[in-house]
């Protein structure tokens, strides 16, 4: 290995370092868990699951396991990742080569190309609750009968600092943070945004919920990007406001 490379390699290592101690969970993992805050689950077509893929391949970015290519195509980058999720979904990408569009779409089990129906990572939700629950951030309610489904509340302290930091970043506005608008932008496709800014005075609210819709708007307007992060990213989230 060159120097080069070891620079690379060492600079990956920092960033994916300061990534893990600066957030306690993982996108996907904060994201699913604010989630549970919605007053009503679909049955069908609920947009988290969709949403959740995008969330691991934008985890896979952030910490430096995947880039993007000069054709458009997620690139496979070296790595070692402990999340069985995360590593799933990166030795997927270390074997094919697709653009961000593609791979959402086959994460999500809705290509009808052979090529890519293995890719359809399945029994998403179930496995995450179950890592949730393991770790006991997910409680489990009381069931009235055995034929019911189950019902989870969110351990107090997670769900408040969870909501205060998506709650600062609306209010105070001082700082800005790739991550948290990725997040802000999935909890408002996915209607939890509300739940989480109405108990703020309505004034503020209402200034919470005009930022929710600008960031909203610059990840469907935003075409010139600077680095492969934000290009993997703007590609991601313009695709789910196409959804």
């Amino acid at each position: 290995m060159d120097d080069e490379q070891i620079s690379i390699t060492r600079r990956r290592n920092i960033v994916t370092e300061s990534e893990k101690e600066e957030n306690e969970f993982y996108l996907y993992e904060e994201f699913y868990i604010l989630s549970y805050l919605r007053s009503s689950i679909p049955t069908i077509c609920d947009p988290v699951c969709i949403c959740l893929r995008i969330c691991i391949l934008a985890d896979l970015t952030f910490n430096s396991y995947i880039t993007i290519d000069n054709k458009g195509n997620i690139k496979y980058l070296e790595g070692i990742i402990t999340d069985p999720i995360l590593k799933e979904v990166h030795n997927l990408i270390k074997e094919n080569v697709y653009t961000p569009k593609e791979w959402i779409y086959s994460l999500n089990g809705e290509s009808f190309s052979y090529s890519k129906i293995g890719l359809h990572i399945k029994n998403l939700r179930f496995r995450i609750t179950k890592k949730m629950e393991e770790n006991r951030i997910f409680i489990s309610k009381k069931r009235n009968n055995i034929f019911s489904k189950r019902k989870y509340s969110i351990e107090n302290n997670i769900k408040r600092k969870l909501c205060d930091r998506v709650i600062e970043y609306l209010t105070v506005r001082n700082t800005y943070s790739l991550r948290i608008e990725i997040l802000i932008g999935f909890l408002s496709f996915c209607s939890v945004c509300g739940p989480i800014l109405n108990s703020l005075p309505p004034k503020i609210c209402l200034q919470a919920k005009t930022y929710v819709n600008e960031i909203r708007k610059k990840f469907k307007e935003t075409n010139l990007c600077k680095n492969p992060i934000e290009i993997i990213v703007y590609q991601l989230m313009k695709t789910i406001y196409k959804y």
